[in-house]
């Protein structure tokens, strides 16, 4: 406090708040108050610690911020990286901040960042916001862009308007395995639609040439009947090995 008001003695009212282990200090001065201007440029110095804090302005309420998700950004250097990047994204709102990540353990760039905008309502100098973003003068190339509350993208082909289940682009790539079409899956096959979903179960039955012994066998011992005849077919696989003799016994 005493250091603010030793530089900035012009200041209207300071508030101190705390977020997790960030002790933030809101100064307030007059609108029209030129210290504004001095201390968002040179900020407050601490001279024993030879470290001097940059301020941000207050952002007004009424004015909405959009909170971006970057991918398949260019590979550059980062200083050329953010003025790019910053450059390409002006024509959609005023950049308030800017940044690239970084992978954790390595800290390797790999073409992802962020960015937040304030874009007021009803502002014609900014154009709507889009998921794919043109690069900073160059159509070819673009770099794509989330932020909640947008509106239905693919993921699979990057176009607007349609979700990766109902990508043409996507559907197209299929195979089905059951008719080797393309453009449908298996369960959307027409064709196996109309095929059971479950093939008939085959009932075991004796082999031939063991029922013809039997028959000859009941044959010559005058005990032929269509009863005896039906109960040799009905033997299961298990049985249609037996002898002559278990037969008889």
């Amino acid at each position: 406090m005493a250091l603010i008001a030793k530089q900035f003695p012009s200041r209207i009212a300071v508030a101190t708040t705390k977020e997790g282990s960030r002790k933030i200090a809101e100064i307030n001065f007059d609108p029209s108050d030129p210290a504004i201007n001095h201390i968002l440029k040179d900020g407050i110095t601490f001279e024993n610690d030879a470290a001097r804090l940059l301020p941000c302005q207050a952002l007004d309420p009424a004015v909405p911020l959009v909170r971006l998700r970057l991918s398949n950004l260019p590979f550059l250097k980062e200083d050329i990286l953010k003025e790019h990047l910053k450059m390409s994204l002006e024509p959609y709102g005023s950049v308030l901040d800017l940044g690239i990540l970084r992978e954790s353990h390595t800290g390797t760039y790999m073409g992802t960042g962020y960015a937040i905008l304030s874009v007021p309502k009803n502002d014609n100098r900014f154009f709507p916001l889009s998921h794919h973003l043109p690069w900073y003068q160059s159509e070819d190339e673009g770099f794509y862009a989330v932020w909640s509350g947008m509106p239905t993208y693919c993921r699979y082909c990057h176009a607007e308007g349609h979700a990766v289940s109902d990508c043409p682009k996507k559907r197209s790539s299929r195979v089905c395995w059951n008719c080797r079409a393309s453009g449908h899956t298996a369960a959307e096959c027409a064709k196996s639609k109309n095929k059971p979903f479950k093939k008939a179960r085959k009932t075991p039955t004796a082999p031939q040439d063991c029922v013809d012994r039997l028959v000859r066998y009941f044959i010559g011992k005058n005990h032929v009947c269509s009863t005896t005849i039906f109960d040799i077919h009905s033997f299961s696989k298990s049985k249609s090995c037996a002898t002559e003799k278990e037969v008889r016994g």
